[in-house]
């Protein structure tokens, strides 16, 4: 049986507004295993982006249990949460997240500094994923001189940098057109395919959705299948 890469129980959000907390994840359940594909999918509101945050230790959720490959994210302080996701998982923001000031490669780059020194191996794979994506002749181009599908996937390749065993993605083709949209999504498909990496893909899209192997629905901060 393939080893879980995530496991979520119980996992709570509430934002507190001057009327009182408003809830946004209730008690989710969730585990991921190696090499599997998972889209969550949910209404505008129903709490998507901020699961993918509370499971990507972006934002801390306020109850329950998260382990990245058997290991307690609760117990992990501020530095050791960014080198933790660094080393075992990738994320794909659906507005790029690029350094402005960086051409393609060295974005790619930054996702090898987060957990240490920069290798030869490190640069060559830099330069083999930008290949692969389809920016072979794009790679010192900075952001404001790509496209929005560009910029994408410049944005999968920096998440794929260092062979994470987990990729996350949120929303990331909510800015493209349709046809731009179904290469990046096929993309994320292929890669991670490719490499064993399990990927966890928020999307509106229900035919995104049903290209991956288990597609679950979040309803009022809920999972249901």
């Amino acid at each position: 049986m393939p080893a879980s890469v995530l496991t979520a129980q119980g996992l709570t959000k509430s934002y507190p507004t001057l009327s009182g907390a408003i809830p946004v994840l209730r008690s989710v359940d969730i585990e991921v295993t190696a090499g599997e594909s998972v889209s969550i999918r949910g209404e505008s509101g129903s709490g998507k982006t901020t699961l993918l945050y509370c499971l990507a230790g972006l934002e801390r959720p306020d109850g329950g249990k998260l382990l990245w490959e058997g290991r307690d994210v609760g117990k992990f302080g501020a530095d050791e949460l960014a080198l933790a996701r660094g080393q075992c998982m990738g994320f794909v923001f659906q507005s790029y997240c690029l350094a402005p000031e960086l051409n393609a490669y060295d974005n790619v780059l930054l996702a090898r500094r987060v957990v240490g020194r920069v290798r030869p191996e490190d640069c060559s794979r830099a330069h083999a994923l930008l290949e692969k994506v389809g920016l072979g002749e794009r790679q010192t181009h900075v952001p404001a001189k790509l496209s929005g599908g560009e910029a994408q996937r410049a944005a999968v390749a920096r998440a794929m940098l260092n062979r994470p065993r987990l990729l996350l993605a949120d929303e990331p083709t909510g800015n493209l057109d349709e046809r731009t949209a179904e290469d990046v999504i096929s993309l994320l498909l292929r890669l991670c395919a490719e490499e064993g990496t399990a990927l966890v893909l928020v999307t509106h899209n229900a035919a995104f959705a049903a290209r991956t192997k288990r597609a679950i629905r979040l309803e009022h901060g809920a999972l249901v299948s």
